[in-house]
């Protein structure tokens, strides 16, 4: 299976990353400053400056073409708007991806976290040799625990905190013979 550039799936368009989204997401970022700083500080890294979102952006491209990680852009269907950012990531290990996602904090609770996931882990499962997708999430993180049951993830386990005071990391697994919800 080819990994395709850009998936369109219930309302939104996912699309690899391009240098010249990054106002773009400047501007998701900036608008959902206080929820990613809660959820995912180092999404937040090095956003103040422009040309270094660009790298990022690069990074994000060059990482895409030679396999590593796929990470889309969520846009609105006019792909005008950032919505938020979803992908799948090989640091799980041989046979499995795991899929992440955020969305910005004014789309929230519209399914598109969800949406976005689902469409991942179809391309996910179908490509050579990944046998399953993995979802991490903090067990205080309802929203995204909501995401593992619809999209037919099982609890795998739940990890303890890498630093004190944090809450301890639920991983969920989802097999290529899973029958999503």
């Amino acid at each position: 299976m080819t990994v395709p550039p850009r998936i369109q799936r219930a309302g939104v368009v996912l699309r690899r990353w391009e240098r010249v989204d990054a106002p773009l997401l400047q501007d998701a970022l900036d608008a959902s400053r206080a929820e990613l700083l809660s959820w995912t500080p180092w999404v937040l890294e090095g956003v103040d400056d422009p040309p270094a979102l660009e790298r990022r952006i690069e990074g994000y491209r060059k990482d895409f073409e030679e396999g590593r990680n796929l990470l889309y852009a969520v846009f609105d269907l006019a792909e005008t708007r950032i919505l938020g950012g979803a992908g799948l990531y090989g640091r799980v290990g041989p046979q499995a991806m795991e899929v992440g996602y955020w969305v910005r904090s004014d789309a929230a609770g519209r399914g598109i976290a969800t949406g976005s996931a689902a469409a991942l882990c179809e391309v996910g499962l179908g490509l050579p040799g990944v046998s399953s997708i993995e979802l991490h999430c903090r067990s205080d993180h309802a929203a995204s625990i909501r995401i593992a049951f619809k999209l037919g993830f099982v609890h795998a386990e739940t990890r303890s905190p890498s630093r004190a005071g944090a809450p301890p990391t639920m991983i969920w697994c989802r097999r290529g013979d899973a029958i999503p919800t």
